[in-house]
Protein backbone atom coordinates (compact mmCIF):
# COMPACT_ATOMS: atom_id res chain seq x y z
CA UNK A 1 0.00 0.00 0.00
CA UNK A 2 1.43 3.42 -0.86
CA UNK A 3 2.43 5.65 2.03
CA UNK A 4 -0.19 8.27 1.19
CA UNK A 5 -3.03 5.77 1.31
CA UNK A 6 -1.61 4.25 4.47
CA UNK A 7 -1.40 7.62 6.18
CA UNK A 8 -5.00 8.40 5.28
CA UNK A 9 -6.46 5.15 6.62
CA UNK A 10 -4.44 3.86 9.56
CA UNK A 11 -4.84 5.21 13.09
CA UNK A 12 -1.79 6.29 15.09
CA UNK A 13 -1.43 3.24 17.29
CA UNK A 14 -1.68 0.80 14.36
CA UNK A 15 1.02 2.72 12.53
CA UNK A 16 3.36 2.59 15.52
CA UNK A 17 2.64 -1.10 16.15
CA UNK A 18 3.28 -2.00 12.52
CA UNK A 19 6.61 -0.22 12.64
CA UNK A 20 7.60 -2.24 15.71
CA UNK A 21 6.34 -5.56 14.33
CA UNK A 22 8.22 -5.21 11.06
CA UNK A 23 11.37 -4.37 13.02
CA UNK A 24 11.95 -1.08 11.24
CA UNK A 25 14.93 -0.06 13.29
CA UNK A 26 15.66 2.77 10.88
CA UNK A 27 12.22 4.27 11.57
CA UNK A 28 12.91 6.02 14.84
CA UNK A 29 10.72 8.27 16.90
CA UNK A 30 11.27 11.29 14.66
CA UNK A 31 10.15 9.32 11.60
CA UNK A 32 7.06 8.15 13.46
CA UNK A 33 6.23 11.76 14.28
CA UNK A 34 6.74 12.64 10.63
CA UNK A 35 4.25 9.96 9.61
CA UNK A 36 1.79 11.28 12.17
CA UNK A 37 2.24 14.81 10.77
CA UNK A 38 1.56 13.47 7.28
CA UNK A 39 -1.54 11.78 8.60
CA UNK A 40 -2.80 15.04 10.10
CA UNK A 41 -2.07 16.89 6.84
CA UNK A 42 -3.88 14.20 4.86
CA UNK A 43 -6.97 14.73 7.03
CA UNK A 44 -6.88 18.42 6.02
CA UNK A 45 -6.15 17.48 2.36
CA UNK A 46 -2.80 19.32 2.48
CA UNK A 47 -0.29 16.62 1.49
CA UNK A 48 1.14 18.73 -1.34
CA UNK A 49 4.50 20.35 -0.65
CA UNK A 50 4.21 23.70 1.05
CA UNK A 51 6.73 26.50 1.27
CA UNK A 52 8.97 25.82 4.28
CA UNK A 53 8.94 28.15 7.24
CA UNK A 54 6.49 30.84 8.24
CA UNK A 55 4.96 33.21 5.71
CA UNK A 56 6.68 36.18 7.37
CA UNK A 57 9.90 36.16 9.37
CA UNK A 58 9.52 36.39 13.13
CA UNK A 59 12.00 39.26 13.33
CA UNK A 60 10.36 41.26 10.51
CA UNK A 61 9.45 44.88 11.12
CA UNK A 62 5.97 45.51 12.44
CA UNK A 63 3.64 48.04 10.90
CA UNK A 64 3.90 50.47 13.81
CA UNK A 65 7.71 50.39 13.50
CA UNK A 66 7.53 51.36 9.83
CA UNK A 67 5.08 54.15 10.65
CA UNK A 68 7.34 55.38 13.46
CA UNK A 69 10.35 55.53 11.12
CA UNK A 70 8.41 57.50 8.50
CA UNK A 71 7.04 59.87 11.18
CA UNK A 72 10.55 60.32 12.58
CA UNK A 73 11.85 61.20 9.12
CA UNK A 74 9.05 63.72 8.63
CA UNK A 75 9.73 65.36 12.01
CA UNK A 76 13.54 65.27 12.15
CA UNK A 77 14.67 64.67 8.55
CA UNK A 78 15.59 68.30 7.91
CA UNK A 79 17.58 68.48 11.13
CA UNK A 80 19.45 65.17 11.00
CA UNK A 81 19.78 64.91 7.19
CA UNK A 82 21.10 61.32 7.46
CA UNK A 83 19.54 57.89 7.97
CA UNK A 84 22.33 57.08 10.45
CA UNK A 85 21.62 60.08 12.66
CA UNK A 86 17.88 59.48 12.30
CA UNK A 87 18.21 55.92 13.64
CA UNK A 88 20.04 57.17 16.73
CA UNK A 89 17.54 59.98 17.18
CA UNK A 90 14.70 57.44 17.18
CA UNK A 91 16.29 55.44 19.98
CA UNK A 92 17.14 58.56 22.02
CA UNK A 93 13.54 59.75 21.74
CA UNK A 94 12.37 56.24 22.67
CA UNK A 95 10.21 56.02 19.53
CA UNK A 96 11.73 53.08 17.68
CA UNK A 97 14.89 50.99 18.04
CA UNK A 98 16.18 50.01 14.59
CA UNK A 99 19.49 49.95 12.76
CA UNK A 100 20.67 52.61 10.33
CA UNK A 101 20.24 50.33 7.33
CA UNK A 102 16.66 49.55 8.37
CA UNK A 103 15.84 53.26 8.42
CA UNK A 104 17.31 53.61 4.93
CA UNK A 105 15.36 50.59 3.57
CA UNK A 106 12.05 51.75 5.08
CA UNK A 107 12.48 55.29 3.74
CA UNK A 108 13.37 53.95 0.28
CA UNK A 109 10.29 51.73 0.32
CA UNK A 110 8.15 54.71 1.34
CA UNK A 111 9.64 56.81 -1.47
CA UNK A 112 11.18 59.35 0.89
CA UNK A 113 14.59 60.94 0.39
CA UNK A 114 16.50 62.75 3.11
CA UNK A 115 18.05 66.06 2.03
CA UNK A 116 21.60 64.87 2.68
CA UNK A 117 24.47 66.95 4.02
CA UNK A 118 24.39 70.66 3.35
CA UNK A 119 26.62 71.90 0.55
CA UNK A 120 29.77 73.64 1.71
CA UNK A 121 30.68 77.09 0.52
CA UNK A 122 33.65 77.21 -1.78
CA UNK A 123 36.54 78.91 -0.01
CA UNK A 124 38.46 81.55 -1.91
CA UNK A 125 42.01 80.63 -2.82
CA UNK A 126 44.62 82.01 -0.41
CA UNK A 127 47.53 83.95 -1.89
CA UNK A 128 50.99 82.46 -1.75
CA UNK A 129 53.17 83.75 1.10
CA UNK A 130 56.23 85.86 0.31
CA UNK A 131 58.71 83.22 1.41
CA UNK A 132 57.41 80.80 -1.22
CA UNK A 133 59.13 82.75 -3.97
CA UNK A 134 62.53 81.52 -2.71
CA UNK A 135 62.92 77.91 -1.71
CA UNK A 136 66.09 76.81 0.02
CA UNK A 137 67.50 73.38 -0.68
CA UNK A 138 70.50 71.51 0.65
CA UNK A 139 73.04 69.73 -1.45
CA UNK A 140 76.41 68.20 -0.71
CA UNK A 141 78.09 71.57 -1.31
CA UNK A 142 75.86 73.47 1.15
CA UNK A 143 72.65 75.47 1.09
CA UNK A 144 71.52 77.15 -2.09
CA UNK A 145 68.57 79.39 -2.82
CA UNK A 146 66.49 79.18 -5.98
CA UNK A 147 64.16 81.76 -7.37
CA UNK A 148 61.01 79.98 -8.50
CA UNK A 149 58.43 80.86 -11.07
CA UNK A 150 54.66 80.60 -10.73
CA UNK A 151 54.64 77.24 -12.54
CA UNK A 152 57.20 75.86 -10.05
CA UNK A 153 54.98 76.94 -7.16
CA UNK A 154 51.97 75.16 -8.68
CA UNK A 155 54.00 71.99 -9.07
CA UNK A 156 55.33 72.24 -5.53
CA UNK A 157 51.82 72.66 -4.09
CA UNK A 158 50.75 69.36 -5.64
CA UNK A 159 53.52 67.48 -3.87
Amino acid sequence: MPLRARCEKTPDFILRRSCKEKNFVEIGLTHQFRLLRWQARAALDRLDDAKPGPAEALHALLGWERDAIVALAEDWGEVDRSHRKLAHRGSRLDRVYVSESTVLRVLDAAGMRLPGPAAREKRPARPWPDWASRLATWSSTGPSTYATSASDRETASRW
